[in-house]
């Protein structure tokens, strides 16, 4: 029997509209609010695939 890596990654997201005088700022908003927990992130997608530590050419949705 042989033994795979296999590689799990799971995707959440949202966008959200902030106020705020420049994107840095916005930025820094968001982040402040995400480590907050006033951010709840939506479920996008999971992908599993083999894992290779060498892989350079290997693209999955999430690489795009």
């Amino acid at each position: 029997m042989n033994t795979y890596k296999i590689e799990i990654r799971e995707l959440y997201a949202k966008t959200i509209e902030i106020e705020a005088n420049s994107i840095d700022e916005a930025l820094e908003k968001a982040q402040q609010d995400y480590q907050l927990k006033n951010i709840k992130l939506d479920y996008v997608a999971t992908e599993i695939d083999e894992y290779s530590d060498d892989c350079t050419s290997c693209i999955t949705p999430f690489d795009n």
